[in-house]
């Protein structure tokens, strides 16, 4: 981090070191707003235990407590919720619209009777192209974090380099196999 008196190192590490439009980037901007959020906290705490504002020491003392440890958990930490976002809005988009499918569906067989076959294949073609639409997205978010637990089941099922062992205590290992050199 830079010295005393930069207002915007903890911007700047987070998201300007980062790819412009990258998945870094948008992880960077909500660790970002989280680093806020505590900033705000501090803000509010320091005010209500000295009756007044923090001085610049204070602000200061505060934001070099970051370390790059705590930086990498609020990284993290964002990516995680983009993650969960991202399994929360699918799942609703899948339930919105399976129901939009069925409201068509019957709306269609009050409406022409004669069309029922046609209608329900183009409902479940429908169907079917979502889902594969939300799952490559799914796979392409998870994929985007190689230390994320499912990002390595992901490599153990696609790559056959990798082992995966399930633990006693429901951990899961991810290991590289060596393969030996033919010299």
């Amino acid at each position: 981090m830079r010295a005393n008196g930069d207002i915007n190192c903890m911007f700047d590490e987070l998201v300007l070191n980062t790819e412009e439009g990258s998945f870094d980037r948008l992880e960077g901007m909500l660790a970002y707003s989280k680093y806020k959020l505590k900033k705000n906290e501090f803000f509010k705490t320091y005010n209500e235990k000295h009756n007044k504002a923090p001085d610049d020491a204070a602000i200061y003392n505060f934001i070099i407590t970051f370390n790059k440890r705590e930086i990498k958990e609020l990284k993290a930490g964002a990516g995680d919720s983009l993650v969960e976002f991202a399994q929360e809005y699918t799942e609703a988009l899948t339930d919105q619209i399976s129901e939009d499918i069925i409201n068509a569906s019957i709306l269609q067989e009050v409406k022409d009777q004669n069309h029922w076959w046609s209608n329900l294949w183009q409902n479940v073609a429908a169907s079917i192209v979502f889902s594969v639409t939300a799952f490559v997205l799914l796979l392409i978010l998870v994929s985007a974090k190689e230390d994320w637990n499912i990002s390595k089941i992901y490599q153990a099922v696609t790559d056959d380099s990798i082992t995966l062992q399930i633990n006693e205590n429901n951990t899961a290992d991810v290991k590289l196999d060596e393969k030996e050199s033919t010299e």
